[in-house]
């Protein structure tokens, strides 16, 4: 712009002498009296000039102060997003995990097989037999277990297994759910993959570990054990902590959908569920022992075989 006003300046002059010097012989006496006029308007011009620079370089100073201060802007609102994902991750204090508030095995149906022996029957690849003809309890069949790669025969051995354990799902966000919801979890028919027979031994092994700290030992499963996981939770509306995240990318890569992440809550007093939380337990013995399908003084001798009865202690 200065050096567009300087030229234009120059050529004016130029013109003016120009003309000047053609009509200096003619009439001295007119020039004469003309040239302020010349030199006002080109004063005049310089003024225009200059101010049109001026308002030139503000408005450049006015759009550079704009993108400062949406750079700024969009820091500020970068750094507040960090903080509010920051403030969505700390720790939540819920009650203390009790299995009991997930109330199972359930009977639904009123026909006498509950969650466990529905899940026994459906996943058996041979002959089935009961206990009595009312077929309430199942003893022998043929059940493979994709945690162990092994098939089993007897069901005794066998706990059913919640893919994403109870206490797991307490801590991720169901210590928040009403009474009904946690029985409809821990009963959950509607999806194959969410209850699962396995051994006693592998299912007590997991205990209430996420991907991040168990995984089968068989590991052709591995990967749909981890996609199981993983839609269980989304499905349910739980949270995965960051560890847990990064074991479920490892595992799936970053195509799949994963649940949200948040921290794990703060339970004050849970126990580990790989203690209390025996699948395939139908009775709990707390201050005597396990007898086949009872509970017994621990002073008296117990001559039934194995049962659903577990010891809590």
């Amino acid at each position: 712009m200065r050096f567009i006003k300087f030229i234009f300046i120059i050529l004016f002059m130029f013109n003016f002498n120009f003309v000047n010097a053609k009509t200096e012989n003619l009439n001295d006496k007119i020039n004469m009296n003309k040239k302020p006029a010349y030199i006002l308007i080109i004063v005049l011009l310089f003024v225009f000039f200059s101010s049109c620079e001026q308002k030139e370089t503000e408005k450049k100073s006015e759009n550079s102060n704009e993108e400062t201060a949406s750079d700024n802007n969009s820091d500020n609102n970068e750094t507040s997003d960090n903080q509010t994902n920051t403030d969505n991750l700390t720790s939540k204090v819920c009650p203390k995990y009790d299995r009991d508030d997930y109330k199972h095995w359930i009977d639904e149906d009123g026909d006498c097989q509950d969650t466990r022996v529905e899940v026994l029957i459906a996943e058996n690849q041979g002959t089935i037999s009961f206990s009595t003809s009312s077929s309430c309890k199942v003893v022998s069949g043929s059940w493979f277990d994709p945690f162990t790669n092994t098939t089993f025969t007897e069901a005794s051995s066998l706990d059913v297994d919640h893919m994403v354990p109870l206490k797991e799902a307490h801590e991720s966000g169901a210590f928040e759910w009403s009474s009904e919801k946690k029985q409809e979890y821990a009963n959950d028919l509607s999806s194959e993959n969410t209850l699962i027979a396995v051994s006693s031994s592998a299912n007590r092994s997991k205990g209430s570990r996420d991907p991040a700290e168990w995984l089968p030992t068989n590991s052709s499963y591995q990967n749909t054990y981890a996609s199981n996981w993983a839609s269980i939770k989304v499905k349910w509306g739980l949270t995965a902590d960051e560890d847990e995240i990064n074991a479920l990318k490892n595992i799936l890569g970053d195509s799949v959908t994963l649940p949200n992440q948040a921290n794990e809550a703060e339970c004050t007093g849970s126990v580990d569920e790989s203690v209390t939380d025996n699948a395939s337990c139908c009775k709990w013995c707390s201050s005597g022992k396990a007898c086949g399908d009872t509970c017994i003084s621990k002073s008296n001798t117990c001559t039934k075989a194995k049962g659903c009865a577990c010891n809590k202690y």
